[in-house]
């Protein structure tokens, strides 16, 4: 991790904890992007945090960190199964009651500790806390240059640019392609004579 002008060319030591953490906050704005740009379409997008899961990540972890040994015991003391663990995501995507509350932020009840796996499924629906994640401006701001950086990665391979994901745009663009004129054509009849007609070397 490198830090500032004066501090060029070192690297520092970090555990990858702030970067963690910094990931988890813009998969929740991304997703309330993305459920806007989606707005309409009848899909609805959730931020889903299972929760902590007691599984061998933590036990892998870099132990001369003393956050990861905190987060080891944490792991072990409040941490769930696995299988309980995918209970949120599978919430998400089955409960007919979240329909229409995309955006939403489905994880754990923050005022509820769970010990040993113990204390109900963390399932609860909730907006999120952080201010940047309620902010729609940072939100659409973060997906622009999220974009951005992958557009001129994909152009840079040849891949061609990235599509913008908008709802309202791609229902316009699909109405003014079954408007054109050729698509027309297509579907009437008389439009097809004409044409037809229009192209037969005259008698």
């Amino acid at each position: 991790m490198h830090f500032g002008i004066r501090r060029r060319g070192l690297e520092l030591g970090s555990s990858g904890l702030t970067a963690y953490a910094a990931s988890k906050l813009y998969l929740l704005m991304a997703s309330r992007d993305l459920n806007r740009r989606l707005r309409g379409s009848g899909v609805d997008v959730f931020a889903v945090h299972p929760g902590i899961v007691s599984s061998p990540g933590e036990a892998k972890s870099d132990k001369s960190y003393p956050a990861a040994v905190l987060a080891l015991v944490n792991a072990r003391l409040h941490g769930q199964s696995e299988l309980r663990g995918a209970m949120a995501p599978l919430f998400a995507a089955t409960e007919p009651t979240l329909q229409g509350r995309g955006g939403t932020y489905i994880g754990p009840n923050a005022f509820r500790l769970q010990l040993f796996g113990w204390g109900g499924f963390n399932t609860a629906a909730r907006s999120p806390v952080n201010w940047a994640a309620r902010d729609a401006a940072e939100c659409k701001r973060l997906y622009d240059e999220t974009r951005a950086v992958l557009d001129s990665a994909a152009v840079a391979a040849g891949l061609g640019a990235v599509p913008v994901t908008r709802f309202a745009d791609a229902m316009h663009q699909a109405g003014a392609k079954a408007l054109a004129p050729a698509n027309i054509a297509q579907h009437d009849p008389q439009q097809q004579q004409k044409q037809q007609g229009s192209a037969l070397p005259l008698l």
